[in-house]
């Protein structure tokens, strides 16, 4: 009859694990396997002891961790990390070896090991493949992270660049981003505005009133979105009056600025111009022979009809 540990412990599912284990002596792999199969890893393996079928069972198959030893007799575990590293597999690479001095340990970690087990203390190979998996799993998370952002950020270009509004995003004081519209607005090109931001184009009389407008905020009150009317020097030296929108966010943790920015000298003119053109109008006058006319024309239908 089992005890309820027994219970407990064969009703702890398997782990399935792919093993390419590296290494010319049989007793050593047997009690790798034996160690791998009391954490309760379902192991499915394949052993290689020369370069050549490392890198077949390499090509041929797809493994979750591989396990090597240090030194066998026309080569060694290192040869078959760098051989991996070249080809650009990114499979946990363990090595389980004799002692071999704290030196050469450190030396095998910062070539990329991803672990270091003694042949002695096999009970903790394990920990260090689910380790390793957990290493494996965060960076297909970055590099999938990574794809995702790439995507996104390549739809919001083709997206920015369609719009005739200058829009650019700044980190810090920094430009990052402009689009194509901001080129024209601005005359200056991509990478000249990512030599700048947009305060220093902004002209000194309208920096003054956004100052005088943002000092009524404290920095509580400071609004995450900020809308605004300024003027600011085109690289050809012409003022442009623009509609500013501002929203706040951050990028890493670093203060950061959405601004779009839409072009309005035309309508400013024209609402400049509009008094003007009304004050010089001429006046509808009408003739007094005009009026001397109508007067005897309505005199005579008085008389027509008495």
């Amino acid at each position: 009859m089992e005890t309820k540990q027994q219970l407990s412990f064969t009703a702890v599912p398997e782990f399935p694990l792919s093993v390419l284990i590296v290494e010319e002596c049989a007793d050593d792999v047997e009690a790798y396997l034996s160690a791998l199969r009391q954490a309760r890893f379902d192991v499915q393996f394949s052993v290689v002891a020369t370069p050549e079928n490392f890198e077949e069972q390499l090509r041929a198959e797809r493994f979750d961790v591989i396990l090597s030893g240090y030194h066998f007799k026309t080569w060694a575990g290192l040869d078959a990390l760098g051989f991996l590293q070249s080809e650009g597999f990114d499979i946990p690479f363990i090595l389980v070896t004799e002692p071999l001095g704290e030196q050469i340990a450190v030396e095998c970690l910062k070539r990329g090991v991803s672990d270091y087990v003694l042949k002695g203390e096999l009970d903790r190979l394990s920990a260090a493949v689910f380790h390793a998996l957990d290493q494996k799993a965060i960076r297909n998370e970055k590099r999938q992270t990574e794809r995702m952002l790439k995507s996104s950020e390549a739809r919001f270009r083709a997206l920015a660049d369609a719009v005739p509004t200058a829009v650019l995003i700044e980190q810090g004081t920094q430009t990052c981003y402009a689009n194509r519209a901001a080129e024209e607005i601005t005359g200056f090109s991509r990478a000249e505005l990512l030599d700048k931001n947009f305060w220093s184009m902004i002209v000194p009389s309208a920096k003054k009133t956004l100052i005088e407008q943002a000092g009524r905020f404290s920095s509580e009150e400071a609004p995450n979105s900020w809308r605004y009317k300024t003027q600011i020097r085109t690289k050809g030296g012409e003022i442009r009056d623009l509609h500013v929108t501002v929203n706040m966010f951050r990028i890493d943790g670093v203060p950061s600025s959405l601004i779009c920015a839409l072009d309005i000298t035309a309508r400013e003119t024209i609402a400049a111009v509009r008094p003007l053109l009304r004050a010089k109008a001429p006046e509808q006058v009408v003739p007094k022979s005009l009026v001397a006319r109508k007067a005897q024309m309505s005199e005579e239908r008085i008389l027509l009809y008495a």
